[in-house]
Parts: structure tokens; C-alpha cells; sequence
């Protein structure tokens, strides 16, 4: 019987320890735009100094698993400055991200020889290819979109496909 008595001692000592034990938390939240409040999809969230993250999603929310409070999240995307809070509470959260704004240089673009020699290059390139055209050619093309809502780029394409003729 004290055999018995020493496993149930165990058993219910390793219970207790087991339900003390803090547990991996969730926390969630949104990423949105700190002039407009719009929401940030597809920002960055890491976990500071480790390879745990996630992103926000398209309406920028996002949920992180993490093992202990507190913790120190790094929110980074390309149009915003990048932000490091320290999260004591798993209450949902809202961050707020300050735009980016580059000006730029103005570039001017001229005509140059190099230009007209490459434009030969290229037509004649085409009537080589035009000249063959009784066997089948084949190629491969590439295409970029950029979208833009408002004054903002909102949605960027690339697609690259085989062609023949």
C-alpha cells in the first residue's frame, strides 16, 4: 500500500505542477495607418530577437503565439516606420503605424545615340524573326502591373509566360 500511496503522491504532485506552468498565450490585434486608420495587410510581426512572427492579414489583424508575457514585438513594413512595443497583456491590440514618406529627386530622361542604336538593334531583331516566320517560334514574355487606388499603389502584378507563334 505505501507503494501505491508514493504514485498517487507523484501522480497529483505532477498535476499541480502541470497546471501551474504558464502556458503558450495568444495575442491578437490589428495594424492600421496612424493619419488615415486604415488597416496595414501584410506587415511584419516578430518576435524581437528570434525567428518567431507572423504578418498581418489583408485587413490587418493578426494572431501571435508566444510562450511568455512580457515580449517585445517588432511591427516593420516597407511604407512605414518600423516599431518595437513591449506587450505585458494578452488584450487585443491595436498598432499604429507612421507613414513613410521618400521624396525623391526629379530624374530626367533625354535621347541619347546609345538610345537609337539599341531601337536598331531591337528592329532588327524583329525583322530576323520575321523573315522565319514559316517555322514556329517560341519566346518568353514577361508582364508588370502596378494598380493604384487614389494616390497610392495598392496592388503590384508580375507574370511571366511562354509564348509561340
Amino acid at each position: 500500500m505505501g507503494q501505491v500511496a508514493r504514485y498517487i503522491t507523484i501522480f497529483f504532485i505532477s498535476i499541480s505542477t502541470f497546471s501551474q506552468s504558464p502556458g503558450p498565450k495568444e495575442i491578437n490585434g490589428k495594424v492600421v495607418d496612424q493619419l488615415t486608420g486604415e488597416p496595414v495587410p501584410y506587415c511584419n510581426i516578430a518576435v524581437e530577437s528570434s525567428f518567431t512572427g507572423t504578418a498581418s492579414n489583408e485587413l490587418g489583424e493578426f494572431v501571435i503565439d508566444i510562450e511568455a508575457l512580457p515580449i517585445k514585438l517588432v511591427f516593420s513594413h516597407l511604407n512605414y516606420e518600423k516599431q518595437q512595443l513591449e506587450i505585458s497583456d494578452t488584450s487585443d491590440l491595436t498598432i499604429e503605424l507612421v507613414p513613410l514618406v521618400n521624396i525623391l529627386d526629379e530624374v530626367v530622361v533625354v535621347d541619347s545615340k546609345r538610345d537609337k542604336y539599341a531601337f536598331e538593334l531591337a528592329k532588327k531583331a524583329f525583322e530576323k524573326a520575321d523573315q522565319n516566320s514559316s517555322k514556329r517560334n517560341y519566346g518568353r514574355a514577361f508582364y508588370r502591373q502596378k494598380s493604384k487606388n487614389g494616390d497610392a499603389y495598392s496592388e503590384f502584378s508580375e507574370i511571366i509566360y511562354d509564348l509561340h507563334y
